[in-house]
Formats: structure tokens, C-alpha cells, sequence
């Protein structure tokens, strides 16, 4: 079996944001945060928000960092295992300096951690965040990773550097080469990854990649939002426990949104809060059909 690395990041303080992202990226090596990337360019990515989360553990209490996206203004995208046993009052969401509290969270029904399916949530925010007037649109489709297609996409998440110190707070970005479909990940032939392909995007092994903290962070292809970081694990030695972050050794593993889109759009639509994404389809939607009961009508 498979040993799986979740990607959260337990800590005991926390950070802030920051500058520009060089198509190239360097070889900046980052322990606990995207490996071998570079500083985000918060104005080009406003939508990408930190996760602090209060936890209690056996040698006491703590804090974990995950990631996540806005997708409209009240509404954050990350990964479900960043939620368990989490209450609102323990979360607390960071764009920049400022900060927001979580009114509800909606972890997938059918989120089971040992099984890697549907690990997605959505955090309902109280306030929406003042500094933040862009959000991310949902897209992708399988039929883009067709007859074995790349596509190059941007990775984005939050973690600890050797130069990190409270109450700084940065957020690391990096190239990722995407492929999809039954064969795309390492180790396909296993039953783990046999079970649960058609739920994830995979990165192709790199020294680029996301690490622990970058859990529930965007996978970013022709500008949209197309998965959400998962986990990862080591090919070359599957019951290792240990992520060796920047090792090209790790596969890691995104949820394809894809698969999740109504789920999504049932939740966010309760408040009347439409993904951006889809607002010109859903106002298509009620145009063709104010046309047609026209046509009919004459």
C-alpha cells in the first residue's frame, strides 16, 4: 500500500504575503512550502488566501497552515483534510495582513481520507475581505488531457522557510507540468491509484512542487482554477513516511474540479453567490430561454 502524505503543516506561529513571480522559477529550496519556487505575486493572485487553524495535539495545542482560493467573495475552496475535527472558531483566513472568520464549513459528504476521494471543502466566510476585489473562475475538462496532453499550470501555497519569522507571511508559487487520466500518475498499476485516478490531476515528478502547507492550494491552467493540492507520495519507496520536499522522487496529487462542479455551485448558489465563472453561462442560460418561450409563443 501507498504510503500517502497529506500536505498540512503544523507549526506553532504564523506569517504574510508579497512580490513577482518569474516565469523561470529559481532554486530557492523552501522546507515546508512550495520547493524550489518563488514568492507569489499577490496582485496578479489576490484570491489566494492563508488557513490558520488552531489544533490540538498530544503535546498540546498548536497551529497548521493550508491554502486556499476565493472564488467569489464569500466563499474559500480547500482541501477537506485541512477541516477534520475542525471547528469554525479554530480557523481563521489571512489575505495579507487582514483576516476573516468562517461562518460555516462545508466539507464533502463523501470525503474519506484512507480512500483519497473528494477531499474538498468550502469555507462560508462572515465578512467578505475589503482588499480583495478579484476572484478565481472554475474550469477544465478531461478531454484537454487528451491523447496525452501537458499543459503547464502554476502551483500556489503557504509553509515555512528558513527566513520565516512571525509575523511574516509568504506565499511561494511554481511551474507544474499537468497530465490526467488512468496511466498519468506513478505507480498507476497499484490499487490506490487504480481506484482514484479519475479524481486527480497529476504533476509530473519534478524538484518543483507543492510540500506540506500547501494543502488545499490552487492548481492554476490557462488562468483558471482547475484542482486543489491534495497529497503526495514517494514512488521509489512506498512506505516511506516521510516527504523529502523537492525530491523528484514524489508524485503529487491535485483534485481535479472537474468531478465537483455541482457540488460546488449547489453549495456557493444557496446564498445567491455565483462563481464568477459561471455567471455568463447561467445569464446565457435564462437569455435563451427568455427567446424561446418567445419563439413559441408567436
Amino acid at each position: 500500500m501507498i504510503q500517502i502524505i497529506i500536505l498540512i503543516l503544523l507549526f506553532n506561529c504564523f506569517f504574510t504575503t508579497v512580490v513577482t513571480f518569474k516565469e523561470n522559477v529559481s532554486s530557492h529550496e523552501n522546507k515546508g512550502l512550495i520547493a524550489n519556487g518563488e514568492i507569489y505575486d499577490v496582485e496578479k493572485y489576490p484570491f489566494v488566501v492563508c488557513l490558520v487553524i488552531r489544533t490540538v495535539r498530544k503535546n498540546g495545542k498548536g497551529k497548521a497552515v493550508c491554502t486556499g482560493s476565493l472564488i467569489s467573495p464569500l466563499f474559500v475552496l480547500t482541501a477537506a483534510h485541512c477541516t477534520v475535527n475542525v471547528t469554525t472558531s479554530n480557523i481563521n483566513v489571512y489575505s495579507g495582513k487582514s483576516h476573516q472568520h468562517v461562518h460555516h464549513i462545508y466539507r464533502h459528504h463523501m470525503f474519506d481520507r484512507k480512500k483519497f476521494l473528494a477531499d474538498i471543502c468550502l469555507l462560508k466566510l462572515q465578512k467578505p475581505f475589503k482588499n480583495v476585489g478579484h476572484y478565481i473562475s472554475l474550469s477544465g475538462h478531461p478531454g484537454e488531457f487528451s491523447n496525452g496532453t501537458i499543459l503547464n499550470c502554476v502551483v500556489i501555497g503557504f509553509g515555512i522557510t528558513e527566513d520565516n519569522t512571525l509575523p511574516k507571511l509568504k506565499g511561494f508559487m511554481t511551474n507544474s507540468n499537468v497530465t490526467y487520466g488512468p496511466t498519468a500518475c506513478k505507480l498507476f498499476n497499484t490499487s490506490d491509484i487504480m481506484d482514484t485516478w479519475n479524481e486527480y490531476l497529476c504533476s509530473k515528478p519534478d524538484i518543483h512542487m507543492v510540500c506540506p502547507g500547501d494543502s488545499g492550494g490552487p492548481m492554476i491552467c490557462n488562468g483558471c482554477l482547475y484542482g486543489i493540492a491534495s497529497h503526495g507520495y514517494n514512488f521509489k519507496e512506498e512506505n516511506k513516511e516521510d516527504i523529502d520536499c523537492g525530491s523528484p522522487d514524489i508524485q503529487t496529487r491535485h483534485l481535479f474540479l472537474y468531478n465537483y462542479r455541482k457540488w460546488i455551485t449547489d453549495i456557493t448558489n444557496k446564498g445567491n453567490t455565483l462563481i464568477p465563472h459561471y455567471k455568463s453561462y447561467i445569464t446565457t442560460i435564462i437569455l435563451g430561454s427568455i427567446i424561446l418561450l418567445y419563439i413559441v409563443n408567436v
